[in-house]
């Protein structure tokens, strides 16, 4: 017996006079399982294949990594070149702001086939010149900037001039001065002579005749022993030494100018260094570098427009050199709210080096750090890694920017970190250090320049180099720890504010 086979092939119509051409154009796409004995086309009708997938169609992985690998390098090619005419065409119509610079810079590099990382520091936006031309001004033109001088006020309208082309005003409250007055007591010695009753002044009278009318006392006291007399002459017995106490006040101004966010209740990031100098120096290292770095810092951020997730204030303090006055102002001005919003304070101190042939060492310094359930103090020999020192590190070990080494942490509060330290505020402080055993503050065998606090720190003394590199080292650690502490709903900003 003969096994009959069982196929799928379209419905059969039992009309035999119809082809099986015609009989498949009649039923279209439906089908059913049909025993194929009972039915074969006519011997001059060929059998037709059952459909099946075109040829060519079906998929293949080869095919398409193939085709994924093709499509890279245009697509590399057809990016960058398009977003550029975009803005070039937007900007023409005015429906866009232009083209950021450094953002320019990558697009640029990717069409020469330069590699180009995710992310593009804006460090590489530091301008050597714009350093070199701050430092001319506030050290070469100003010079000493001692608080409540001359100086100090020059120094402070030429920050305030440099903001103001970056458009910060007071008028919207982006730029703002902080007035304070610094109270210092100090003590002096004083001989005043002895009062003496009636019997012992006819006792000494004759004796009192005998003494030269012509001496005076010391200081402002009439009738003290001064210099000019002969030790026999002069009595101890008829004269007692008394101490004063009195006080010196100075008048001074911290600036402050303040980048916004659009994010609702941001945190509050400080990057901060101080206009003041000790008395009879130039203060070209500490801290007129400083200074210029700060100015180049805002320069870079105020002109990128990333919404970076955090407000930046820039604080150019005063009143350092005499006890931390101005960054203790600050915060003494702040309500319980804003100083809550405060997460990480970068004090720029002695942003370059001197060119004494001493080497060299950048350094980053803290004093504490925030735990979540309360504030640690380090010390010399465990200093506190916080938040913002890690970025530091962080930005430090992706690119060095030719700095031959980098001590971080040590442990240093001399500066206007210690009032942030206090508020229970991560801070940190960036300086070029000296490796000199002989002169070490800390476990690292490094200390502080040789000529801070001399009338060597000039700006013939001083390395420029060394106050570039500061600049681009702080805009990148900046531009780390923002990264850490932002909200992802980051946008860019057509306009700053």
């Amino acid at each position: 017996m003969q096994t009959s086979s069982t196929k799928r092939i379209y419905k059969h119509n039992p009309e035999p006079e119809k082809t099986f051409a015609e009989q498949f154009e009649t039923v279209g796409d439906d089908y059913y399982e049909y025993n194929w004995d009972y039915y074969e086309p006519p011997a001059e009708e060929p059998s037709r294949p059952r459909p099946r997938a075109q040829s060519g169609s079906r998929f293949s992985w080869g095919r398409f990594i193939a085709a994924f690998l093709l499509t890279i390098p245009i697509l590399t090619l057809i990016v960058p070149a398009g977003w550029m005419h975009y803005h070039a065409y937007m900007r023409e119509h005015r429906h866009f702001p232009p083209l950021s610079d450094e953002m320019q810079a990558v697009c640029t590099r990717v069409l020469n086939g330069a590699p180009e990382e995710l992310e593009v520091s804006l460090s590489n936006a530091v301008q050597p010149q714009r350093l070199q031309q701050d430092m001319q001004r506030i050290v070469g033109e100003i010079g000493n900037r001692f608080v409540a001088s001359d100086g100090d006020e020059a120094v402070r309208e030429y920050v305030l001039q440099q903001l103001a082309a970056l458009e910060y005003s007071e008028q919207d409250g982006s730029l703002y001065t902080l007035p304070f007055t610094i109270d210092i007591e100090a003590t002096r010695e004083r001989w005043v002579k002895k009062e003496k009753d009636e019997e012992e002044e006819e006792d000494s009278e004759w004796s009192s005749l005998e003494r030269s009318s012509d001496h005076a006392g010391p200081g402002d006291v009439e009738g003290a022993p001064d210099e000019t007399q002969d030790e026999d002459e002069f009595d101890e017995d008829d004269y007692e030494l008394i101490i004063e106490t009195y006080h010196i006040y100075y008048d001074s101004e911290s600036v402050v100018a303040v980048r916004p966010t659009k994010v609702q209740n941001p945190g509050i990031v400080v990057i901060s260094a101080h206009l003041d100098t000790v008395y009879d120096t130039d203060g070209a290292i500490d801290n007129g570098s400083g200074v210029a770095a700060l100015l180049e810092t805002a320069r870079v951020l105020s002109a990128s427009r990333q919404d970076f997730g955090v407000e930046i204030r820039f604080c150019f303090f005063s009143g350092e050199e005499l006890g931390m006055h101005g960054a203790s102002n600050y915060l003494d001005t702040l309500s319980e709210e804003e100083r809550a919003r405060h997460i990480g304070m970068i004090n720029i101190d002695m942003a370059a080096c001197s060119n004494n042939g001493i080497p060299k060492a950048f350094s980053v310094s803290t004093y504490g750090r925030n735990t979540g359930s309360g504030y640690e103090t380090g010390s010399f020999a465990h200093p506190a890694n916080n938040a913002v020192s890690s970025a530091a590190i962080e930005a430090f070990s992706i690119n060095s920017f030719g700095v031959p080494r980098l001590y971080a942490p040590i442990h240093w509060e001399k500066n206007d970190l210690r009032p942030f330290h206090r508020a229970g505020i991560d801070a940190i402080t960036i300086s070029w250090r000296e490796i000199d055993p002989s002169r070490a503050i800390t476990n690292f065998n490094i200390a502080s320049p040789l000529v801070m606090h001399t009338t060597d720190d000039r700006l013939d003394t001083m390395d420029m180099q060394s106050l570039e590199q500061t600049a681009r080292l702080t805009v990148a650690t900046f531009e780390r720890f923002a990264r850490h502490h932002r909200r992802p709903d980051i946008r860019i900003l057509g306009e700053r504010g």
